[in-house]
């Protein structure tokens, strides 16, 4: 992922961090509650303001943008802050434990947790106009991850403060974001357009939509975006030029899935029959080459389904069993490839395909999602023998997982359309029984 990217800057730590106190404080013995964790937080900028005040106003950028989860670049907290440096602040004995360095994305910095910075901003009583307008000022606009940064921060303001006030900071910095929006990428384009939508100039968001029909992607988000771009704004000569574009790309970075997909979904909705057959013919070779991928599989799947010729499709059935039986684990692809067989193979095809899932059932004992499309194919097409088979089988599977609600309520529906009365009118008892056991779970109650 690149570090500029905005899912790195608005993502919250993979790992929670042990709430520690500052070094400069005692330990505390036993958990800390929120009283005492706002208390040591009040205690170390107290200090911190009084004893190094460059720090203490250093910081307060970070916690602002910490309480919307956002780590700020350091490139733009050296412009916020010129005169600080930053490992000097971060290492203060009053910071450390509060404020670090990303531990995924080093040149990112953020606060411990939003509680901490939340806390840390009622100290401060941060002045919300000065702190936008000073952000907005200092992004350099030939920075990525800066005017990333800095149009999600204004995303989240607008959403859980005032939207008025964005749309008003918008309006007063309206030419530093037109410079800043001209240089950004087409997946920044997308968001841009999106916060102007959400503060109602939706005017402004058309431009920039249009804008970024006119500029060339130059990462993977902005080659996602500008699939999206074009498939809802472009022209139909751009419509028709977007295939050569991306097929280039795509050979030159054979590894890229989320490219790929998005442009299957476009293919499949604005594409020519020819751009179709051509697709077909470069993902089946992709596959081959790439036989482990498992999204772009599934989806291919569908497509086949819905464009490819009789030859095609009976071609994928067999080729899909083969790659199930040399990748036994897989669920994703095995559920897409239950509903294709039952709707598109013979009735030999679906026989086998009852029995052969029955006995990986068996040997998976922990899946859900294909157990419970396998319910609904055999139910549609399954015997007397293999319905009666299944009906006892996921009976016992019940009993060793009861609380799993999904196949319980597939259950139902697949005992009270398939079962005899013998079967319903015990299962009534069973959950009858089931449901004194666990009265917080009544999802299924209704079908007693």
């Amino acid at each position: 992922m690149n570090e500029d990217s905005n899912s790195t800057i608005k993502s919250p730590l993979n790992q929670p961090r042990t709430l520690l106190p500052p070094e400069h404080l005692s330990p505390m013995v036993g958990p800390m509650s929120e009283d005492d964790f706002t208390s040591i937080v009040h205690e170390s900028l107290s200090m911190l303001q009084s004893s190094h005040q460059q720090i203490y106003q250093f910081c307060e950028y970070i916690y602002f943008a910490g309480q919307y989860e956002l780590a700020i670049p350091e490139s733009l907290l050296a412009q916020l802050s010129p005169n600080n440096t930053i490992d000097a602040a971060l290492n203060n004995p009053v910071n450390r434990n509060l404020v670090f360095r990303d531990i995924n994305f080093p040149t990112l910095i953020r606060t411990i947790s939003p509680l901490v910075a939340r806390t840390a901003i009622r100290f401060y009583h941060s002045d919300l106009y000065q702190l936008i307008r000073t952000y907005i000022d200092a992004t350099s606009i030939d920075r990525r991850e800066q005017r990333t940064f800095l149009q999600r921060l204004l995303e989240y303001v607008a959403r859980e403060t005032s939207l008025p006030f964005i749309h008003q900071m918008l309006f007063e910095h309206e030419q530093k974001l037109q410079a800043l929006i001209t240089t950004c990428g087409n997946a920044e384009l997308m968001n841009w357009a999106q916060l102007y939508t959400m503060v109602g100039d939706i005017n402004k968001a058309e431009q920039i939509m249009q804008q970024g029909l006119y500029r060339f992607p130059e990462t993977e988000l902005d080659w996602v975006a500008a699939i999206k771009q074009t498939e809802q704004k472009g022209s139909a000569e751009q419509k028709s030029a977007l295939p050569g574009k991306v097929t280039a790309w795509l050979a030159a970075n054979p590894q890229d899935t989320n490219v790929r997909h998005a442009y299957i979904g476009f293919i499949e909705r604005q594409g020519t029959l020819t751009d179709i057959s051509h697709l077909i013919q470069e993902t089946a070779q992709w596959l081959n080459a790439n036989p482990q991928n498992v999204n772009v599989r599934q989806i291919y799947l569908k497509f086949i389904e819905h464009w490819g010729t009789a030859e095609q499709l009976a071609d994928l059935l067999q080729a899909t069993g083969q790659w199930l039986l040399d990748n036994p684990d897989d669920t994703q692809v095995r559920q897409t490839y239950l509903g294709l067989v039952e709707r598109a193979g013979t009735a030999a095809d679906i026989a086998h395909l009852i029995e052969q899932t029955f006995d990986w059932l068996s040997s998976h004992p922990e899946d859900v999602h294909v157990r419970q499309a396998y319910l609904s194919l055999v139910e549609r097409c399954g015997t007397a023998e293999q319905i009666s088979r299944l009906i006892e089988a996921t009976a016992d599977w019940l009993l060793e997982h009861p609380l799993n609600p999904n196949i319980r309520q597939a259950y139902f529906k697949f005992v009270e359309h398939c079962g005899t009365h013998e079967q319903t009118t015990a299962l009534l008892t069973d959950t009858a029984h089931w449901l004194t056991l666990n009265p917080r779970i009544a999802m299924c109650a209704r079908y007693i």
